[in-house]
């Protein structure tokens, strides 16, 4: 037994809400929707009418600087090293999803071990190029990886 019938939970006198999420009119064999059943299934009017006035429109996003958004990720606050190995982590996540999309379009593993490593390949050398002189560390590594990153998708994609 579980939940709200295991031995015991009676004496928490904790007030667990109704014993099912559903409502007298609603179909829990159904998918929920926007709606809960002490709506009506009608549209309203009020905004359905002839001549109703549009919505606003949103503003324009105008530059790719602008969806950046580096203080939703707190980037704006890491030093320069933490947005670095950020910046890594995201290239693998990268490199993860070329993977899977390229296994889901139906090529071999080896192609999508390629393409995978060619994203982990472009991340080393932007790391060398960009980071690197950000926080003192040399190029030299990164573009070693870089390397090794490149000759081993090259590889994988000459199969």
């Amino acid at each position: 037994m579980f939940g709200r019938d295991a031995p015991g939970f009676d004496e928490l006198e904790i007030d667990w809400g109704p014993a099912s999420p559903f409502g007298p009119n609603d179909d829990p064999g159904t998918p929920m929707t926007h709606q809960d059943s002490s709506e009506s299934d009608e549209l309203r009017p009020d905004l359905f009418e002839p001549g109703a006035a549009p919505l606003p429109a949103p503003e324009p996003v105008v530059t790719p600087a602008a969806n950046a958004q580096p203080e939703l990720y707190g980037l704006d606050t890491m030093s320069p090293f933490s947005r670095m190995f950020a910046q890594l982590l995201g290239s693998c996540l990268l490199s993860g999803g070329t993977y899977v999309a390229v296994l889901a379009k139906g090529d071999s593993q080896e192609k999508a071990f390629g393409y995978a490593y060619a994203v982990i390949a472009a991340a080393a050398l932007k790391a060398g190029l960009v980071n690197a002189g950000e926080v003192g560390m040399g190029k030299g590594p990164f573009f070693v990886w870089g390397a090794i990153a490149s000759y081993i998708a090259y590889k994988a994609l000459d199969e």
